[in-house]
């Protein structure tokens, strides 16, 4: 695992930081996490997911990079005792999207 990516085996994401390459590769100015693989069956995928997504906000707070994400995962974990979602905006193919992430 390289600094700024990773996996979450809870949600079943794989991700890294949207760098200035990727921007211009996807030929986007926003930041966020980018979405680099989703696995089968997991809540990631059940919640709509999918590799290639641009994720821009959790729960209303914008996404500089990973530890944005992750830090929104965990305010979610300790909101809930029972169920834990976090709703996520991404961008798809340029167009954005909002999902619900269960687990």
């Amino acid at each position: 695992m390289g600094y700024g990516g990773g996996v979450y085996p809870f949600a079943g994401a794989e991700f890294t930081a949207l760098n200035d390459d990727l921007r211009d590769a996807l030929g986007v100015k926003t930041s966020g996490v980018f979405v680099t693989n989703v696995m089968e069956g997991s809540p990631a995928r059940t919640a709509g997911l999918r590799g290639g997504d641009i994720i821009v906000k959790a729960d209303g707070i914008k996404v500089q990079g990973p530890f944005d994400l992750v830090d929104a995962i965990r305010n979610a974990d300790s909101r809930s005792t029972n169920t834990h979602a976090i709703e996520l905006q991404v961008l798809r193919k340029s167009k954005p999207q909002t999902l619900t992430l269960r687990w």
